[in-house]
């Protein structure tokens, strides 16, 4: 072989190797508008390094032609957000922004000319990993290690009401229940739409004997949660607490022999023809409307009833509430449908004038059989919120005498 080409094959080897063996620089990068992060990187030796910094900070690795890279930050407390990037040789590989945490992690590989890389973000993924961490040691029964893991992760996300809500969870198994319901009462000034808050804090009431409060939690429950699987259940609850949280404490047994619980500091009054109106005082049947809130109840055979109201035939319970809408010349809300006792029921809510004096109010129908139960409620607009919630009582207590 000629000494030239031995050179020039020598050469190229050391060309090669020296190719082979070049360094790259790895750079990770934190930035990000919280003032203190948690950071998390893997070395050139493939260890972990944890540090605590002030954005933005960065560090720069010397690393051969591949090298696995994984870098985190977190937030330590407060507000801001932050951000991690990763550089090979001055050019980004990819980056990550969050309001909680970022995560940046994948490999490279420098073959010659060619670079292969993967790169794989992530956002906010601490508090999902720690709130499955914690949600674990609930089901294990290890709550008060629950609780510091959410209260820590509380450190970070102040404002996240699902951690809230899950730490509520934690007291309400461990039996803390004043603490239990500060939670979820957090719960609903962050995310008042939540119903869980409302489920939890109608059992916390309800263990504790509040039971206006459990009452009214338990049905915004329900109104959040039209199709909640346990609604039967919950509105078996709300039964059993309206007398008390409403104040339904007095009943009207009417000669037919059927019954209706009203509040004990209102009073009634028998119109005949099987009408009886209820007010909250005896002064107020010159007030009712205008000044004071009034509700009536009509019963009576179902084709009679109907002649009376000026419905004509009543064919159900929705035809029958339509026709009380047209009646008043009112605008309706949605109808509820339900049940008393078993029998058929519903009820709308309504608003519209009479004589000049604008109300709202409700309208609701019972059927028992062939016999139905009529009761109309109206108010002043400024009192029908007040209002609202007895008439519906009173509509379910309705109690009939067995055939």
């Amino acid at each position: 072989m000629k000494k030239g080409i031995v050179l020039t094959l020598v050469l190229t080897s050391l060309l090669l190797l020296a190719g082979c063996g070049s360094g790259s620089q790895l750079t990770y990068r934190i930035t990000g508008s919280a003032p203190e992060i948690e950071v998390e990187y893997r070395d050139t030796e493939g260890n972990v390094q944890q540090t605590t910094v002030n954005p933005p900070w960065e560090v720069t690795l010397e690393v051969g032609s591949e090298f696995s890279f994984d870098l985190s930050a977190v937030r330590t407390g407060g507000s801001g957000d932050v951000a991690c990037e990763v550089l090979l040789d001055g050019e980004s590989l990819g980056s990550a922004q969050g309001r909680v945490s970022a995560t940046c992690e994948g490999s490279f590989r420098r073959q010659g000319d060619s670079l292969n890389t993967s790169f794989t973000s992530g956002t906010d993924t601490v508090v999902d990993e720690r709130m499955k961490e914690a949600t674990d040691l609930i089901d294990a029964g290890q709550y008060d290690e629950a609780i510091a893991a959410l209260q820590d992760l509380l450190q970070i996300d102040p404002d996240n009401y699902r951690v809230h809500g899950t730490l509520g969870i934690a007291y309400y198994r461990a039996e803390r229940y004043e603490e239990a319901a500060d939670a979820f009462n957090r719960v609903v000034q962050l995310a008042p739409d939540d119903p869980e808050a409302y489920y939890y804090l109608g059992l916390i009431n309800t263990q504790q004997g509040n039971a206006t409060e459990a009452y009214h939690a338990f049905r915004t429950y329900l109104e959040l949660r039209p199709d909640a699987p346990d609604r039967e259940q919950v509105e078996g609850w709300i039964a059993e607490l309206e007398v008390a949280a409403l104040g339904l404490e007095a009943e009207y047994v009417a000669p037919e022999g059927y019954s209706i619980r009203y509040p004990t500091d209102w009073t009634y009054l028998e119109m005949g023809d099987g009408g009886v109106a209820f007010l909250q005082s005896e002064e107020d049947k010159e007030r009712i409307v205008a000044e004071a809130p009034v509700i009536f109840l009509q019963s009576g055979p179902l084709d009679e009833l109907g002649e009376n109201l000026g419905l004509g035939e009543i064919t159900s319970v929705e035809q029958a509430l339509q026709g009380g809408l047209a009646h008043f010349g009112a605008e309706g809300g949605e109808i509820v449908a339900f049940e008393v006792a078993g029998y058929p029921a519903g009820m709308v809510e309504m608003a519209g004038t009479l004589q000049g004096m604008d109300f709202r109010g409700g309208l609701a129908f019972v059927f028992v059989e062939d016999w139905g139960f009529a009761l109309t409620s109206m108010a002043p607009p400024d009192q029908w919120d007040q209002v609202a919630p007895i008439f519906e009582g009173m509509v379910r207590s309705l109690s009939f005498p067995t055939p």
